[in-house]
């Protein structure tokens, strides 16, 4: 057998498409488009991810304050406060940006 030698395949270009102007103009707005959702999607996460946290945290300085009296609810509450940020924003840093 003879073994053939292929050629690179030639680098991929979008403008290279068999599309109208219009067609093009209408690809490019939908990815636009997308772009926007999830970025307007993230920011709502985020949104709630604080008011989730908020509302834990109150809720675990009312059940503290009735049982442990104030100082210590105070105190726990504020560590626990301490931790959400840590647990949902840093800890997963290096994994959102490939570590």
């Amino acid at each position: 057998m003879h073994a053939e030698t292929q050629r690179p395949a030639e680098a991929w270009n979008p403008d290279d498409r068999n599309e109208t102007p219009h067609q093009r103009l209408d690809r490019h707005f939908s990815e636009m488009l997308q772009e926007l959702l999830v970025e307007v999607a993230h920011r709502l996460t985020l949104a709630g991810l604080a008011l989730l946290a908020l509302t834990a945290v109150g809720s675990l300085l009312l059940v503290l304050e009735v049982l442990l009296g104030w100082p210590a609810a105070l105190a726990l509450s504020a560590g626990v406060a301490v931790v959400f940020p840590l647990v949902w924003v840093v800890l997963p840093l290096p994994q959102r940006h490939g570590g």
